[in-house]
């Protein structure tokens, strides 16, 4: 032996010890050797009964677990009495599983079921796997009672266990049941929670391509009348958070818009077109990949949508600022609705020399001071935004605060907070920061609150835009 190796004969494994058995068991346990804990199991209780009384309470649990599994069936009854011995064992969580567990192995599943439920109630990870339990014998019976039973179980415990194994375990019991009662909405929620909450995890990509699967399905179903608009809306927002940046999210975006389109919600249609446009211009800047095409025929259903709600002139808006030159085969397409939309504005000089340049980025800045000046909001944003993703580099703090104001008043919290973010490199101004940052945090907080909450948090907002006024560097 080495200055830092002991010598094996005061080793717990060494061969004259009487509690080698008991080392042994659990060096096994901790090894995952299930062939040493089997030849070590029986005799390791013989050892347990040399311990101290602190080191019996502590693997107490650990042995009797062992014991159970290898279906050592004698020394489990003893060890279980020998647990009653023990209130502060007994009563715990652990206790309860591992009774519900013996009963399990001995067929006495009502039995189980019952005590599993009992530890289900704890918050530790006894009271975890008591959960698993439930779900995994629901899942194996099957019926419909015994899956919503296990449903709340799992429910009533999603929160009390966060991080590691454990959390990942019962979120995809959870979307099992979920999707063994039918129920794909809620099932493809939690697939939501799994991504975001693991995506590191190897299970990430089979999870992702299992909800993209189901995602598929359940606008497809929307599509096709089969949910209450109401109910696809507001599932619709709840996956948003989860599903968001995932690849092909924009097509299940896109089916909505086509149907509240078909039903004549013509500003919902051009809120979702708006909304994925968004989407697949942030996947550009961030993946370097084009994505011009597919903005191209958004903005052609949104122009489409504006104007068979007659906003006409923000249909011709959106048509002027395309670039034809990346999707030249609907070149035609995108004439024809300019067309029409010139000439339901009556502005025949313009019908009569309609051409789709390239706007500069100056262009933009005016058009976007003078949609500002005209109080059109969610316009002026549209087109600052256009202004700050096609040309970064003339994007100025004006530019910035323009945007801002605008997309404050249009009620654009994604775009209230990217512009936001973008003052630090804007300015150096503290205060000028600090200004842009209460605004943001006015939007956050003003709907929930009281009148008198909200009044005040307005006239910090007016106070902000005072101030912004005085630097000069908003008109």
């Amino acid at each position: 032996p080495t200055a830092v190796t002991p010598p094996f004969n005061t080793s717990p494994l060494a061969g004259n010890r009487p509690d080698r058995a008991f080392w042994a068991s659990l060096d096994a346990i901790a090894t995952s050797d299930v062939r040493r804990l089997s030849d070590n199991i029986e005799p390791s209780f013989g050892g347990l009964s040399t311990q101290p009384e602190s080191v019996v309470r502590a693997v107490l649990p650990v042995l009797l677990e062992a014991a159970i599994e290898l279906d050592k069936r004698e020394y489990v009854d003893a060890t279980l009495r020998l647990l009653d011995e023990m209130p502060e064992l007994a009563g715990a969580e652990s206790g309860t599983f591992l009774r519900a567990r013996a009963a399990q192995k001995r067929g006495d599943a009502a039995t189980a079921l019952k005590i599993y439920l009992e530890a289900a109630e704890g918050w530790d990870q006894y009271a975890v796997r008591a959960r698993l339990a439930v779900a995994d014998m629901a899942l194996a019976d099957g019926g419909r009672g015994a899956l919503l039973a296990a449903q709340s179980t799992l429910e009533g415990g999603s929160e009390a266990w966060r991080g590691g194994r454990y959390e990942l375990e019962v979120l995809r019991r959870l979307e099992r049941v979920y999707h063994a009662l039918g129920n794909h909405p809620e099932a493809v929620l939690t697939l939501g929670r799994i991504l975001l909450r693991f995506p590191e995890r190897a299970e990430a990509a089979p999870i992702e391509a299992q909800a993209q699967e189901l995602l598929a399905d359940i606008y497809k179903a929307g599509g096709e009348g089969q949910y209450p608009l109401s109910a696809w809306v507001a599932l619709h927002l709840r996956l948003l958070p989860y599903f968001r940046y995932t690849d092909g999210f924009t097509t299940q975006i896109e089916t909505l818009g086509d149907y509240v389109l078909k039903l004549g919600s013509t500003d919902l249609a051009a809120k979702e077109y708006r909304r994925a446009v968004r989407i697949l211009q942030e996947k550009q800047e961030e993946q370097g990949t084009s994505r011009a095409a597919e903005i191209f025929r958004l903005n052609m259903k949104l122009a489409q949508a504006q104007v068979q709600g007659g906003q006409f002139a923000d249909a011709r808006l959106t048509l002027e600022l395309m670039d034809v030159s990346v999707a030249p085969e609907m070149e035609e397409a995108h004439q024809s609705l300019l067309a029409q939309t010139l000439s339901k504005l009556g502005d025949k000089p313009a019908l009569l020399k309609a051409s789709v340049d390239a706007p500069t980025a100056q262009h933009l800045r005016d058009v976007g001071l003078a949609l500002s000046e005209e109080e059109r909001w969610p316009q002026a944003a549209d087109v600052l935004t256009q202004l700050w993703r096609t040309y970064p580099q003339d994007f100025s703090l004006q530019d910035a605060t323009r945007l801002l104001i605008a997309a404050y008043r249009s009620e654009d919290q994604e775009t209230l907070q990217q512009v936001t973010r973008s003052f630090p490199s804007l300015t150096p101004s503290k205060d000028l920061i600090s200004l842009a940052n209460s605004i943001s945090e006015v939007r956050d907080n003003v709907l929930p609150l009281s009148a008198g909450g909200a009044a005040k948090r307005l006239e910090q907002l007016e106070n902000a835009f005072e101030s912004i006024a005085n630097s000069g560097i908003s008109p």
